[in-house]
């Protein structure tokens, strides 16, 4: 046999074959664009939810840089910014915080342009300071000063350092946009800088004062091991990185938002749904370039008689699948891109909570597009691989002869009555691989909505309400809802004033005031036994603290414990939840004794999903004693009358913990009465106010406050129980939208899939079915064949769907949604039922449509046509 080489009369060739079978080439280009579209969907919005909280995070950060070094000297940062291991450096230096700012806090500073766009401070309006009563800095600050945020406007500003005030006139140069409404920066030149430098002397090893020091914002080369070259470059500089007491301290830290740690469970996820995708693919472009070369499996034959080799077979079949492709990709890498960033918005749905003001955002990855094309090229070649090396083996001979037969298996002989029902069993066990790939891509569909619908109906809004909130409407100050920020400082505390306006404003009962100590409450400390061994005492940034059996424990100016302590009304004690009290009091008479002011409370918090507390995370029993020391001297004895656990209303809001983890750490959590805690605190701080309110009037008070929270933007934030059920039911959407995606984009190609096949084996069966109908079957009877085929796929896929879904809703699905606190597990089954449902309708219809569409030939035509 001789082979022919000739390349131009092969590509001749494939491009013949690839226009002529134009029915496979729009099932296939089909099949693929499903495929591209979901590696570029799940790509994208992986991709677009990462890029956008870690933009969101660098925003609130303040910061997009690899690390940041602190408190260094002029001449240690000149060497720094030579240092052959970063790539560029910021400079910024600190001056401090403008005491004439109202409702906002503005730090002032000096910064060169690297370290303005480094800390997103580069004006869209005007341009950066240069002159020396120039500033820039963002619109809600110039409105905090009570100045029109407009370029040229002036502005005086008022700061303190080492115990003077320093007034100046300035004029806005430029201005930007603030990314939340706490804090912004404000920036001076360096002409100011140089002519005020006499006031920034360089005093730190001193008395820890920043103004003087050289803050910068390092991008590294190499971001391999960053803490080592942090950590190195500081001690090169002179610099101690660890002894916080050190007069030659330098702070450094890895920026982890920028350089996130490998996270092993989202990675696992992303591999799961990849490899999921991966074998919908596979199922899809497998089955139709299968039953493809095997239809042309004679015409393969005939090349072979005239010499052509196995190597150009594969070949054809190979430039014809490039070329699908090549149409396939652009257009399935712009359906999923385009979808990925519509679903992008729900996507991220479940940590809106977690990140307020989150910046959505998804550019034209490169990634996106190299890696939903490299997924989808390899699903395409496994999916190939097989059918080519079918054609490219078979002798001409065997191919000539070729006929779809009954895979290989033990002959049974039957001795029953012929029925149509056997007839289209036999025909559907002819390939039983090809059967049940169809049938396994059916099923997938069903399992997996009925799965999303048992998720979706477990999300319990009531029970995650409940867990949140113990009041319908809960009031704090802006910073205390902020989870980068909290309940820290006095001035975070909520300004009475805005409770009585509230209290105008509306009727409510059950009214609850939670006062609370900050970090300029460390004069207070309380002794409730707590024994450490001075040595491993820390401090950083003038605060101490001290590590015990892993939890960290904050320490006051005396070097015993802050602790979390409340001081509340008797209203906020009726919420809680007690696990015992001294002598069987109620919660009045509990009260009452509080306000003798000899007594406290314990409480630790309630876990989230959790129905019982550990009592083992109290650290006081029933008659202990604790000492409330102020200024270093023991004030007065309180004995532990109580036990409770509370919600996160009763500890600081719902979704943050930011306060009290910079307050008290892991210390205990001491409640006692309002009029004890003003007694003792010297500056009573008002922590929260919460209320509630008849339930017809819920929606329209919560649309109020948060008009209130708008015009009082940063004095006050809001939470109610509307919020948190709104915040849950996007929780459920998110869910319904993404699972019910997949659903959608398995089942299509599973009836991809199922149409190919009913039109393969009608085309490729028409002799088979002439010769029937030849010897006496009917139309009817032929049409009843081809739908009893296609039923007993819709009933086989139907009962592997139902079972397999009652059998991961009640193991996988059942762990899920027991893992994640706010659901209730509850088994559905009802999804699979009906989707199997309308799976045996649509196959009982689809092969009626295909056989009329394709079966048009009269019987003698159909007997002649050889292939």
């Amino acid at each position: 046999m001789y082979s022919t080489r000739n390349k131009k009369c092969m590509l001749k060739l494939a491009k013949k074959d690839f226009l002529k079978n134009r029915t496979r080439n729009i099932v296939a280009v089909l099949a693929m664009i499903l495929t591209t579209v979901l590696f570029a969907t799940l790509i994208t919005t992986g991709v677009g939810a990462y890029e956008s909280v870690q933009l969101t995070l660098q925003k609130q950060k303040g910061s997009k840089a690899d690390a940041d070094i602190r408190y260094m000297t002029e001449e240690q940062f000149e060497k720094l910014s030579k240092d052959e291991r970063v790539d560029f450096v910021g400079l910024r230096r600190p001056i401090g915080f403008l005491s004439n700012a109202k409702t906002h806090n503005i730090e002032l500073d000096y910064m060169d342009s690297i370290e303005q766009e480094l800390t997103f401070s580069v004006p869209i309006l005007g341009c950066a300071p240069t002159k020396e009563n120039e500033i820039a800095t963002t619109d809600r600050a110039l409105e905090s000063l009570g100045v029109e945020p407009k370029v040229g406007a002036e502005v005086e500003i008022e700061f303190e350092l080492r115990d003077q005030t320093y007034q100046y006139k300035m004029v806005v140069s430029g201005i930007w946009e603030a990314s939340n409404s706490q804090s912004s920066l404000m920036l001076v030149s360096d002409k100011f800088m140089q002519a005020n430098e006499e006031i920034f002397p360089y005093t730190f090893d001193k008395d820890r004062q920043y103004a003087g020091t050289y803050f910068s914002d390092v991008a590294f080369k190499n971001t391999n091991n960053m803490e080592k070259q942090l950590h190195d470059i500081v001690l090169s500089l002179g610099g101690n990185p660890e002894d916080a007491n050190a007069e030659n301290y330098i702070a450094c830290a890895v920026n982890r938002i920028t350089n996130p740690e490998m996270n092993v469970s989202v990675l696992f996820i992303g591999l799961v749904f990849a490899l999921l995708f991966v074998f919908a693919g596979y199922l899809l472009i497998f089955n139709i370039f299968e039953i493809s070369v095997l239809q042309d499996v004679q015409k393969y034959g005939l090349l072979k008689t005239i010499g052509t080799t196995q190597k150009q077979i594969k070949f054809l079949v190979r430039i014809q699948t490039l070329w699908l492709l090549l149409i396939a990709l652009p257009c399935g890498l712009l359906i999923g891109y385009f979808l990925g960033k519509a679903i992008l918005p729900f996507a991220i749905g479940f940590i809106t909570n977690e990140y307020s003001n989150l910046s959505v955002e998804v550019s034209p990855n490169v990634i996106i597009f190299i890696g939903a094309a490299i997924f989808t090229i390899f699903t395409v070649l496994v999916s190939v691989r097989k059918p080519i090396n079918i054609i490219s083996k078979i002798s001409p001979i065997e191919a000539l002869r070729y006929s779809e037969k009954r895979e290989k298996g033990k002959k049974i002989k039957h001795t029953k009555k012929i029925s149509v029902w056997r007839l289209a069993l036999s025909n559907v066990k002819r390939k039983k691989k090809r059967s049940i790939f169809i049938v396994i891509s059916m099923t997938l569909c069903c399992m997996l909505l009925n799965s999303t619908l048992i998720i979706v109906n477990s999300i319990d809004i009531e029970k995650a309400v409940k867990e949140q909130c113990a009041a319908d409407v809960v009031i704090a100050n802006g910073n205390t809802f902020n989870n980068l920020k909290g309940y820290i400082q006095h001035t975070d505390s909520l300004d009475e004033n805005i409770v009585e306006l509230i209290e105008n404003q509306f009727e409510m009962e059950d009214k609850g005031f939670i006062y609370k100590n900050t970090l300029d409450d460390r004069d207070i400390t309380i002794d409730y036994g707590l024994t450490y061994d001075k040595e491993d005492l820390v401090k950083e940034d003038g605060k101490a603290g001290i590590m015990v059996d892993q939890y960290y424990i904050p320490l006051g100016y005396d070097d015993f414990p802050v602790c979390n302590v409340y001081g509340c009304n008797e209203n906020v004690f009726q919420r809680c939840d007690f696990l015992k009290i001294a002598d069987d009091l109620s919660v009045t008479e509990l009260y009452q004794k509080l306000e003798e002011g000899n007594y406290v409370v314990e409480a630790v918090r309630k876990k989230q999903g959790q129905s019982s507390v550990n009592m083992e995370d109290f650290q006081c029993e029933i008659g202990d004693k604790i000492k409330v020391r102020s200024n270093g001297e023991e004030e007065r004895e309180l004995e532990v009358i109580a036990q409770m656990s509370v919600t996160s209303t009763e500890y600081e809001v719902p979704n943050v913990t930011t306060g009290i983890t910079a307050v008290g750490g892991d210390a205990p959590m001491f409640y006692i009465s309002e009029n004890t805690f003003k007694n003792i605190y010297e500056n009573p701080s008002l922590m929260s106010f919460s209320f509630n309110v008849d339930k017809e009037e819920l929606v329209p008070v919560t649309e109020r406050l948060e008009k209130l929270v708008e015009q009082k933007e940063g004095e006050i934030g809001c939470s109610s129980v509307i919020m948190l059920r709104n915040s849950l039911s996007g929780i459920k959407n998110t869910v319904y939208i993404i699972g019910g995606f997949i659903s959608v984009i398995l089942g299509m190609s599973g009836f991809i899939n199922f149409i190919n096949l009913m039109i393969t084996n009608i085309i490729t069966r028409k002799k088979e079915y002439a010769v029937m109908q030849s010897i006496g079957m009917t139309t009817k009877q032929l049409i009843r064949l081809i739908v009893n085929e296609g039923l007993l796929y819709a009933l086989s896929s139907a009962v592997l769907g139902i079972v397999l879904s009652a059998l991961v809703g009640g193991t996988m699905v059942k762990i899920i949604c027991n893992a994640i606190w706010f659901m209730t597990y509850k088994l559905l089954l009802w999804p699979a039922i009906t989707l199997s449902v309308v799976t045996i309708i649509l196959s009982g219809v689809i092969p009626v449509i295909v056989f009329k569409s394709f079966n048009k030939e009269s019987i003698v035509e159909k007997i002649r046509k050889d292939f």
